[in-house]
């Protein structure tokens, strides 16, 4: 059934083999309007159409308006980051009998990080506009 004109829902009897029923859900947009038959076809299966505005497909997203991958990529990170450092911190509490805020794993790394960053963008800011005039030696050129 193509799903801009609705869908099929089909449920089976666990108690007794081979029984169903399935219920048409047909797209119209003015109202519901109730089934007009139940069908039987062979000894237990039912058949019914029912025309509901909820069989009318709706667009979620044309535009990619989600997360996607990236979005999802650092989900997973800041999880396994948060997990990290959980479970990390559990364990020197526990185990190691490490109290306070030095029960942080790698504690030195965390703080240093900070002046980590601003040295890479430095770097990358020198990089692309290239040596300012402060940094340029005071040394002059021997022209030979």
């Amino acid at each position: 059934m193509n799903p801009h004109m609705g869908v099929t829902v089909q449920m089976s009897s666990s108690i007794q083999k081979y029984c169903s029923l399935s219920v048409s859900v047909v797209c119209d947009r003015n109202g519901v309007q109730r089934p007009n038959s139940l069908q039987k076809f062979g000894s237990c299966d039912y058949v019914t159409q029912l025309r509901h505005p909820s069989g009318c497909a709706k667009v979620v997203s044309l535009n990619g308006g989600g997360w996607g991958w990236f979005g999802i990529f650092l989900i997973i990170i800041l999880f396994a980051l948060g997990s990290y450092v959980i479970a990390g911190a559990a364990y020197r509490y526990f185990v190691l009998h490490v109290h306070g805020i030095d029960a942080i794993p790698n504690l030195e790394f965390w703080t240093s990080l900070p002046h980590r960053a601003r040295s890479l963008y430095a770097h990358i800011e020198q990089k692309i506009r290239g040596p300012s005039h402060v940094e340029r030696s005071t040394y002059n050129p021997i022209g030979f």
